[in-house]
């Protein structure tokens, strides 16, 4: 008896989680539309000189939506979407597996990052970019730490 009421348990717990993740694709798909225009702004403009008010306004949109929809949300991937991401990385068929090279590539701060955090690291990523890239020795400025999280952000809506 016991046995039947748990199996009946582990269905009903296995379809409130199957419903959860499918109401929260849309609303993960939409910040990352945001997250891409306030990127796409922040590259488009480097050259010509980024208007802060605009990019801070793209900011805030981001951060009330996730403030809104997502302020719980965490980042956590697993074992097959790492697989999928350290292939397109190009890594060896022997490392695909490995978490290490996984956080390293993806540039993600840790494993079960919060969107809120993810999105504060990189606007701070940019920020740091951005006052090396002003100077006249920009030799030491690495955009693939914006560039990288933000790709990652849409392989992992994509693909979950």
């Amino acid at each position: 008896m016991f046995g039947i009421v748990s199996d009946i348990r582990a269905l009903v717990e296995l379809g409130i989680q199957s419903i959860n993740k499918l109401r929260k694709k849309p609303q993960l798909i939409k910040l990352t539309e945001l997250i891409n225009d306030w990127f796409d702004y922040a590259d488009c403009n480097l050259e010509d000189g980024i208007n802060q008010a605009v990019l801070n306004n793209k900011e805030n949109k981001v951060l009330s939506y996730i403030g809104l929809h997502l302020k719980d949300y965490r980042i956590k991937p697993n074992r097959t979407l790492i697989k999928k991401w350290n292939k397109r990385m190009g890594y060896k068929k022997a490392l695909l597996n490995s978490k290490e090279l996984f956080i390293k590539s993806s540039r993600l701060p840790y494993e079960g990052v919060t969107m809120s955090d993810f999105f504060m690291g990189l606007i701070g990523e940019f920020l740091s970019f951005y006052s090396v890239y002003r100077s006249k020795d920009s030799s030491a400025c690495n955009y693939s730490n914006i560039e990288l999280p933000v790709k990652f952000l849409n392989f992992y809506v994509y693909n979950r």
